[in-house]
């Protein structure tokens, strides 16, 4: 988007009188890398195969290159009374420094312009208001601080459009002038005695500030910025070519996008997440000869998505499919696993257990379960008490084993049977991918069919509990194990617009699965649509960009950086975005609009666990106070289950995402801005 800034009284524009100005990069062009740094990271992972190069140069290329170019800077000044440097004088010095032959250092210098070319952006926009321009048969030139001479800049700029074949480009380098200190305007303005004179660019003091001062108006472009995680990420990683070009992919499609948040969520936070772990994978299968990847519903729905993706572009002989399940389908009570299920049951979800959830997970009627427990009021949330009678009455219980096993045998001859429908347990290729859990449900996948398959079942995690075991039947492979980076948080990412599995049945000799069709229309509303798309934008983008650069995913520090940052210093905007995901851990998935409503005023009163925190906080340290209460909760209970145990809900409090009241809002944001 192009503003008008300092525009100038009394310009015509679409005059021939008018000189029109463009800046460069960020402006016409920009890099697939975050910054210019990520160029030189490039450039150092190319020279490792060159010969006849100081180890010490192949090593710290980084840091001398971008060095070298500063003190080139000030010698040229120092010397020249030049407010530049030139490629030429940065690669002399290296030259000299380590000793190169002329032939090395023109390779060298190759190999960094070649890599520049490799990995520039148009900046669509603005190529277009330049050919418009053109029609017109306006007067362009293009100006730049940079080291790079015109011929440099004109082959990148053609390669990128040959619009720009016959336009004159001015350079820092070429004229030893500046548009930071405004002597490349002032260079400009002896030149063409044009009436007026109109800048575009996108660098607030040089493009801007200075073009003011020199009497030419100025019109500013707003190049996307980095994401405040983006940015967290670059300064953890200083020299990570990966981080790089993922946080500038990111940028690349959020510049190009319509405006959608969602679309700009995906491309930049849950796709360079989800991207790692399905490369991880997709490596794994290589070398245990997987060629049969079964996505569990529905959190396997959008990794599949990325799976499709990277199995077309990689030519592998891999096939993908979307399995049926859920916990409710998939753990079924029987004759093998029946001492266990009971266990399982009263293991979870011990602050939501009731007669009635009791019921449903042993499918037996409330009025069966009442002959064996006696609890007169269904929804009673039991105790720890209560939890540890029912397993002792139940497990000591032939009666009620047996006709829960009974109750549940249809159900399992159909989960068996669609098993074998989807599956060919005769060959050791398959796997199963899911991303967040125990492993329970697998296991039983695993006991159910160890009578006809010899082989244990390979499922993928992106993260696994702590009380995950590994059985004969059933073994799981973690993509991170770091308890510390353990979070439900990573299921936000992976939504879908289809209710869980709750069984399967048999349609004209097909099992086919019967879903929960909840109310789909909040994940839609909330914007599915952009969030597949950048998905998909950001896996092909990213892609093509690792393979130009012949780069490999195998880095898993995106995830863990942009873990930290949720973790510790989420913003606003991420928050909400996060926070009004429709999502629910267990329950009537019906009833969720956002996996974390704002809190208010009225519904902190009216929230029990928030409502006694509020008690302890002394007023003029209210929200101070919480967000620490808060941080405390999610350190020891990973994010906590706040407000009707749905996870990261203490999101929207951090940073100010609450509404307690507008005035204390407003009168205590700037005091704890820091907080």
């Amino acid at each position: 988007m192009i503003i008008n800034l300092y525009k100038s009284e009394n310009v015509s524009i679409g005059s021939q009188d008018t000189l029109y100005s463009f800046d460069i990069f960020d402006t016409l062009i920009t890099r697939t890398t975050a910054t210019p740094k990520g160029i030189f990271i490039l450039v150092q992972k190319k020279l490792d195969k060159l010969a006849n190069i100081p180890e010490f140069l192949k090593n710290n290329f980084v840091t001398i290159r971008m060095e070298t170019e500063a003190y080139c800077r000030k010698n040229q000044f120092h010397l020249n009374q030049k407010f530049d440097c030139t490629f030429d004088d940065i690669y002399n010095v290296i030259q000299l420094n380590y000793n190169l032959s002329k032939e090395k250092t023109d390779e060298i210098k190759q190999i960094e312009i070649e890599t520049e070319l490799k990995n520039l952006v148009p900046i669509v926009e603005n190529i277009n208001k330049i050919k418009d321009l053109l029609t017109k048969q306006e007067n362009i030139i293009l100006i730049s601080d940079m080291y790079y001479s015109e011929k440099i800049l004109k082959n990148f700029l053609t390669h990128i459009d040959p619009v720009f074949c016959d336009i004159k480009i001015f350079t820092s380098g070429d004229t030893g002038k500046r548009k930071s200190n405004g002597s490349l305007y002032r260079l400009i303005d002896k030149q063409y005695k044009y009436k007026n004179k109109i800048h575009t660019g996108d660098n607030e003091f040089s493009d801007f500030i200075q073009a003011k001062w020199n009497n030419i108006s100025a019109y500013k472009y707003n190049y996307e910025k980095l994401k405040p995680y983006e940015k967290f990420l670059l300064n953890n990683e200083p020299e990570s070519v990966l981080a790089e070009l993922s946080a500038g992919v990111s940028r690349i499609l959020r510049l190009q996008n319509n405006g959608s948040k969602i679309f700009n969520f995906a491309v930049s936070y849950a796709a360079p997440i989800l991207y790692g772990y399905i490369e991880w994978i997709l490596e794994q299968c290589i070398t245990r000869g997987i060629t049969n990847l079964y996505f569990i519903a529905r959190d396997g729905y959008i990794p599949k998505i990325i799976a499709d993706i990277l199995i077309s572009k990689k030519k592998l002989d891999i096939k993908t499919h979307y399995f049926y399940s859920s916990r409710k389908a998939g753990r079924i009570p029987n004759d093998k696993n029946i001492e266990q299920y009971i266990k399982w049951i009263f293991s979870e979800l011990k602050k939501s257990i009731t007669p009635e959830f009791i019921a449903k997970r042993f499918n037996i009627s409330l009025k069966e379960l009442d002959t064996f427990l006696n609890y007169k009021n269904p929804n009673k949330k039991l105790n720890e008490k209560d939890i540890k009678n029912c397993i002792k009455i139940l497990s000591n219980s032939s009666e009620f084993k047996n006709l829960v096993i009974e109750k549940n045998k249809a159900r399992k001859e159909l989960y068996l049977n669609y098993l074998k429908q989807e599956i060919d347990f005769s060959k050791n290729n398959f796997a199963f991918v899911d991303m967040n859990g125990s492993g329970r449900t697998q296991d039983n996948l695993g006991d159910l069919i160890s009578d006809f398959c010899k082989y244990p079942i390979i499922s993928f995690y992106f993260h696994v509990q702590a009380d995950m075991k590994q059985t004969p039947h059933s073994i799981k492979l973690a993509y991170i194990h770091t308890s510390q980076y353990m979070s439900m948080a990573i299921e936000l990412l992976c939504r879908t617009d289809s209710g869980q599995t709750l069984g399967y049945k048999n349609t004209e000799g097909t099992l086919i699965p019967v879903l929960e069709y909840e109310t789909n229309s909040y994940i839609k509303k909330w914007g599915y649509v952009d969030y597949i798309n950048g998905i998909k934008a950001y896996t092909l983008l990213f892609n093509e960009y690792l393979n130009i650069n012949n780069l490999n995913m195998n880095d898993i520090k995106i995830y863990i950086n942009y873990f930290k940052f949720l973790r510790d210093h989420l913003d606003k905007e991420t928050a909400d975005i996060l926070g009004s995901i429709p999502f629910g851990v267990y329950g009537n998935e019906k009833k969720i609009i956002e996996c974390a409503p704002k809190f208010t005023f009225y519904n902190l009163l009216n929230n029990k666990t928030a409502f006694r925190f509020i008690s302890i906080c002394r007023s003029n340290y209210f929200i101070k106070n919480l967000l620490k209460i808060f941080d405390k909760i999610s350190n020891k209970t990973n994010y906590g289950y706040i407000s009707s145990g749905m996870e990261l809900a203490y999101i929207k409090i951090l940073n100010y995402k609450f509404d307690i009241s507008k005035w204390y809002f407003n009168k205590q944001e700037q005091k704890y801005d820091n907080t």
